[in-house]
């Protein structure tokens, strides 16, 4: 069956913005709820503490831990931990 090339390139089109739509949706809410850096007693190197609330797919909550380090201006990022973050219950007395 002919399909004449304009609606080729509408269906194309039409493809490209359905994924920039889902990479923006996934890009946008992987950015976490709070972070907290903890520099160390040498030079170059500090942790991030990374919690997200409410945004996991199979827990709410997760934390993801990196250590950050800079030589000479090259930095790196390298991921440490990473796990579903369960924070204390208080108990009812």
């Amino acid at each position: 069956m002919y399909t004449p090339p304009a609606v080729e390139a509408m269906k194309a089109s039409a493809s490209l913005a359905t994924l920039l739509a889902q990479a923006l949706l996934l890009t946008a809410c992987s950015k976490p709820s709070r972070v907290v850096r903890i520099d160390s007693p040498g030079a170059g190197v500090f942790l991030t503490v990374e919690t997200s609330h409410g945004r996991g797919a199979i827990s709410n909550d997760f934390t993801r831990i990196y250590a950050h380090f800079d030589n000479a201006g090259q930095t790196d990022k390298q991921l440490l931990l990473d796990g579903e973050h369960d924070p204390p219950r208080r108990e009812r007395i």
